[in-house]
């Protein structure tokens, strides 16, 4: 199915929607693999890597509407409600409701210094029991802890808008900001704390979304508050179609186009079977 996607034809629109990639003459490159090529007036995708095609396409997948709604929805029911996938949904759900007894306003205030150190050691080294985080600042994070104590706070914060919060802890000259506290782990957390509101921002989030076509074209001078409201937006549209999903589904669909690959089939042959 990779291979039959590869050789769509695309047409002339959606070859001036790519040239936004890097463009030599009449080819685009996307690193040092040549992704479109022009051929007796045709032009065509140019490699059989899945991760590259399916982020060419994202480029001009609102114009092209790769996917429908419809579509995504089927994706959701195949990948996220069908039978069988009740034990991972179950585990999610458990370890959501662990974390929650601490990843909250009251909790944060209430506990003791050794307590939170604790709980966050716990989380960072489960990865949250979803992903694993990069951690190799871990013991400076919790040599000051009430510095974090204070971070997380500012993090879920709900009198101050989402974009302050994570510009605050994110943005290397934010307020709360602290190295080694990164996207990944500030966003997780924010799931946690409400995961119908809120989804991890990672690697796998971004390859998911440009998967479905609804990758969020930033501008260079966008702060990470506002790159985060953006994914969340075209998030909040996928979940959208299956309302009863929350953003731990979600997650773990993003997590699994990367992984698994009887899910990337899946969306494969739907972009496919759209294209034809």
């Amino acid at each position: 199915m990779i291979a039959k996607l590869a050789r769509v034809t695309l047409s002339r629109t959606l070859y001036s929607s790519l040239k936004d990639l890097k463009s030599t003459n009449d080819n685009i490159r996307f690193g040092r693999l040549l992704i479109v090529r022009v051929s007796n007036g045709e032009v065509s995708v140019d490699t059989t890597n899945y991760t590259v095609i399916f982020a060419v396409l994202s480029y001009a997948g609102r114009a092209l509407m790769i996917l429908t709604k419809k579509q995504v929805g089927e994706i959701l029911d195949a990948c996220l409600l069908s039978h069988g996938n009740e034990n991972w949904r179950r585990k999610r759900a458990n370890d959501h409701h662990h974390w929650r007894a601490w990843i909250n306003p009251r909790a944060l205030c209430s506990c003791s210094d050794g307590e939170l150190k604790q709980n966050f050691l716990e989380y960072v080294k489960a990865g949250a029991g979803r992903h694993r985080f990069v951690s190799f600042q871990l013991h400076a994070l919790v040599a000051d802890m009430p510095r974090l104590r204070i971070v997380l706070q500012a993090l879920l914060d709900q009198k101050t808008p989402l974009v302050d919060r994570i510009n605050a802890v994110l943005q290397s000259t934010g307020r709360h900001y602290t190295y080694g506290f990164g996207r990944a782990l500030a966003t997780s957390i924010l799931m946690d704390s409400d995961p119908r509101e809120y989804l991890t921002w990672n690697n796998a989030t971004e390859i998911g979304l440009s998967l479905l076509g609804s990758w969020p074209l930033f501008q260079s001078s966008d702060s990470p508050g506002q790159k985060y409201a953006a994914v969340l937006k075209e998030s909040k549209s996928i979940r959208s179609c299956r309302p009863q999903l929350t953003m731990l589904e979600l997650d773990f669909l993003f997590w699994s186009a990367v992984n698994d690959p009887l899910t990337r089939a899946v969306i494969t042959h739907k972009m496919a079977s759209h294209l034809e």
